[in-house]
């Protein structure tokens, strides 16, 4: 079994076994990512069966009713 963390030093954090990998992991992403540098924007179809007024009709695919998401990704 790994243990990162004593189990007699217990907090009512449900994490607090994994807590220092969890610290650790954040602290890595925040040195080394850059928000806002490579920014896409990208469109998913999304399958809908529910009635929406912005739904798409597309008859030569399988899935003929989806909706189209476009998301700012980075």
């Amino acid at each position: 079994y790994l243990h990162f963390n004593n189990n007699q030093q217990q907090t009512n954090n449900r994490f607090f076994k994994i807590q220092p990998i969890i610290d650790h992991f954040k602290d890595r992403y925040k040195a080394t990512l850059i928000p806002y540098q490579n920014l896409v924007i990208d469109e998913h179809l999304m399958l809908s069966k529910d009635r929406h007024s912005f739904k798409r009709y597309i008859p030569l695919k399988r899935r003929r009713f989806e909706v189209k998401i476009r998301i700012l990704c980075d």
